[in-house]
């Protein structure tokens, strides 16, 4: 005999518990037939993401990426990142660098604030570095430089 949850009484946080796992489920299935449908109609293979990444015998360094908005809820940027940790872990690579952010922390409105969340979300940190800087060897050649810069505004 087959009980329904329905008429089972659970405790509250029991409740809210499956309730969050069953709209997981459901979710997950209309994705998929998402994706049979997209797979039907735009083939196996579809590229929808890419990223450029640089080797290094201790380090993998993610220097961009774009993926194609229209398959943004299958999350292929992530599914990408996962991979190249993979193999990193495979290699025994043990630091991967994301790379750059805007270096803003404190502005939510920030054109940066979605790839530093993005960055995070796998547990990483931001390592601050000293940018770029100018050392003058000639302090007039650099002075007429300067002033060159400022009258062209460039």
């Amino acid at each position: 005999m087959e009980r329904s949850l329905e008429h089972t009484k659970y405790p509250d946080d029991v409740r809210k518990k499956l309730d969050t796992a069953q709209k997981n489920v459901e979710s997950a299935r209309r994705r998929i037939e998402d994706a049979n449908e997209r797979i039907a109609r735009d083939g196996e293979v579809v590229p929808v993401a890419v990223g450029l990444f640089m080797w290094h015998e201790r380090e993998l360094v993610y220097f961009s990426s774009g993926s194609d908005d229209r398959y943004a809820k299958f999350y292929a940027p992530t599914a990408l990142q996962h991979e190249m940790m993979s193999r990193c872990l495979e290699r025994g690579v043990t630091r991967y660098n994301f790379y750059g952010i805007s270096g803003v922390f404190d502005d939510p409105e920030d054109d940066g604030r979605g790839v530093l969340e993005f960055k995070q979300g796998f547990n990483g940190y931001v390592e601050e570095l000293p940018g770029e800087f100018t050392l003058p060897v000639s302090k007039l050649r650099c002075g007429v430089s300067d002033l060159a810069h400022k009258l062209l505004r460039r």
